[in-house]
């Protein structure tokens, strides 16, 4: 539903980063503060209704800059009971166009094994065919030469590619394939994908009727698919659950709590200088094979990854009178990011010789023998890739919200709403990244070259307070209101440039010991919001937005330190940094057609 609507792509929104879009749950902001990123799993059964805001947000909105999705659950009904089940399987198949990724015909190892050139060189292939590749090869006969150490025939080198890469039979091209040397193999497409989702709700039994017609709605979500190609981990499985508890205490007073529980298993993503905690995607893992790596042939090139999150939402409503009622929210949210490094170990014990070459289980499983440094010539892809990253994380975050609003129709022409909003958050985030370690050296030997990490211990209070009016008049509607935000980091910053000596890896272990640091104030930020709308016609009405916006910062660019080689500090973090700020301008108008179409044309503008 969302991603079908004009101007939204995913949860981008637009133009903007998902971390300009907030989703909401039941009128809480579901949200990872270690990554910014919005919680966006909830059983289907459990959405009563699901709308997005593209503009003209009121200025009960906050920590937004493009779009809010806003998420209404179901309650149990009062006198029956429901219950729904669904549950869906896709045939097992290959994700991604062309040959299997371990064919000698796939493009990446074509080169190695085409009849062409595989012995040859890439230079006897057409030109045209040359032109799609970044890099040449030379052919197995150059290679053996240039490496006589290894002691290899031609087609043994070529014997040794087809372990390293787990590469299937080609009969056709003359390619036994690594199984017939005695390698497990590697497939792909071969698990169908599954989802399955259900609901119960009703009365709660026996106590209903005497807790204010107490009812529950619970449901359950999970899903798995399969990668496109395996790694530590051939599927990412995901796991949702919600329960939710109402209670009418009287005619004009209701009561709920609900939970929420998500579990996410898959592999990590990024490589690069420490981790930003996200999950490989389904496709992504395709695209690890190109021109510079060869990481999708390394089955132990990236780590097993959980995130476990938990939030609880109470929520108290009362009407005071016919006029006027107030609602008081508390949520509590948390999440855990888990990853010990891989699963398995390698067989470092020998399977195969060949030439001067002992080969142990690789690519299968994970160890820090440096076979493909030794071996990887000339080029990186030759023998295999880097060995990726033994990832550990244990990051985690608590954050209590406490939000109160109150709406009271003053008179026929006015609407007045105010209300205030709270969060203390509690980040711990730890995320190291180790390549040559097993995971014993890791506990017992201090940090190596090749360690990077991204840690920080944060306790940022952010705050709000706003006041907005509803103004209704004959041939006009305006939203007039005005909104103040309060965000601490709560922390000391660093007084260090980019380019400082402190970056060295003489400062790496006395860093905070040396730079010059200050404390960090608050930053109180004050946000006009305008909405007004003229009715055309009993079918049209034009309408105007304009408002200034403001969002959090990404904790990464806010706190604590990134380590990278020879453990020296490459990047910190400024509490310091400003709140991005968004002047959106909109204008349009909305037609009604037959009481069945509803037309919007719409302009905007983002200052930012």
């Amino acid at each position: 539903y969302i991603g079908q609507q004009a101007g939204v792509q995913g949860l981008t929104v637009r133009g903007g980063s998902i971390d300009q879009t907030a989703i909401m749950i039941d009128g809480m902001v579901a949200v990872d503060p270690t990554t910014n990123q919005p919680y966006t799993s909830l059983p289907l059964s459990a959405i009563q209704e699901v709308s997005l805001i593209k503009g003209g947000f009121n200025a009960e909105y906050g920590d937004i800059r493009s779009g809010l999705v806003n998420i209404t659950t179901k309650d149990g009904d009062k006198s029956q009971y429901h219950v729904s089940f669904d549950f869906r399987q896709s045939p097992a198949h290959q994700k991604h166009f062309g040959p299997s990724m371990f064919s000698p015909e796939n493009y990446y190892l074509g080169p190695y094994f085409d009849p062409q050139v595989a012995f040859t060189g890439t230079q006897n292939w057409p030109k045209y065919k040359q032109q799609q590749y970044a890099t040449s090869f030379q052919g197995w006969n150059a290679w053996v030469q240039q490496n006589p150490q290894w002691g290899l025939t031609p087609k043994q080198a070529q014997e040794v590619f087809e372990w390293t890469h787990t590469v299937d039979a080609d009969p056709a091209w003359g390619i036994a394939g690594s199984e017939a040397l005695g390698q497990k193999g590697r497939t792909e497409g071969t698990e169908p994908d599954w989802n399955a989702e259900g609901s119960f709700s009703g009365p709660v039994p026996f106590v209903s009727k005497y807790l204010g017609d107490l009812t529950f709605f619970g449901s359950y979500k999970g899903n798995q698919t399969y990668y496109a190609v395996p790694y530590t981990r051939t599927n990412n499985l995901q796991q949702d659950a919600q329960l939710k508890l109402v209670s009418h205490i009287t005619d004009g007073m209701k009561f709920s709590l609900e939970g929420i529980y998500s579990d996410r298993k898959g592999v990590n993503y990024y490589l690069g200088n420490g981790d930003d905690g996200s999950f490989m995607g389904i496709d992504n893992s395709i695209f690890q094979a190109n021109a510079e790596n060869s990481y999708c042939y390394w089955q132990s090139s990236f780590s097993p990854l959980d995130l476990y999150s938990r939030m609880l939402i109470a929520n108290f409503e009362d009407v005071i009178s016919p006029s006027t009622f107030f609602t008081i929210t508390a949520s509590l949210n948390s999440n855990q990011y888990k990853s010990d490094g891989y699963l398995d170990l390698r067989d470092t014990s020998t399977l195969i010789r060949l030439g001067n070459l002992s080969l142990n289980g690789v690519p299968w499983g994970w160890t820090s023998d440096p076979f493909q440094q030794s071996v990887d010539q000339p080029d990186r892809r030759t023998f295999g890739g880097d060995n990726g990253g033994m990832l550990y994380d244990n990051s985690h975050s608590s954050s209590v919200n406490l939000k109160g609003d109150l709406y009271s129709q003053v008179n026929p022409n006015n609407g007045v709403k105010a209300g205030f909003n709270f969060t203390f958050t509690n980040m711990y985030v730890n995320r190291e990244k180790y390549k040559d370690r097993s995971q014993e050296e890791v506990i017992t030997l201090p940090p190596p070259a090749d360690w990077y990490s991204e840690q920080f211990n944060a306790f940022p209070v952010m705050g709000a307070i706003y006041l907005q009016d509803k103004i209704e008049l004959e041939g006009m509607v305006a939203n007039i209101g005005i909104r103040s935000d309060y965000f601490n980091t709560n922390t000391i910053s660093y007084l260090v440039d980019p380019f400082s000596q402190y970056y060295s890896a003489q400062y790496a272990t006395v860093f905070t010991d040396s730079v010059p640091q200050q404390s960090v104030k608050g930053k109180l930020k004050i946000s006009p919001r305008i909405g007004v709308a003229f009715p055309i016609s009993e079918i049209a009405k034009f309408f105007f937005n304009y408002g200034h916006f403001y969002s959090y910062p990404q904790s990464s660019q806010l706190y604590g330190t990134i380590r990278g080689q020879s453990q020296a500090i490459t990047q910190v973090g400024n509490p310091n940094a400003l709140l991005p700020e968004t002047v959106a301008y909109e204008l349009g108008v909305e037609l009604n057609i037959s009481d069945t179409y509803l037309l919007q044309i719409t302009g905007y503008y983002k200052d930012i």
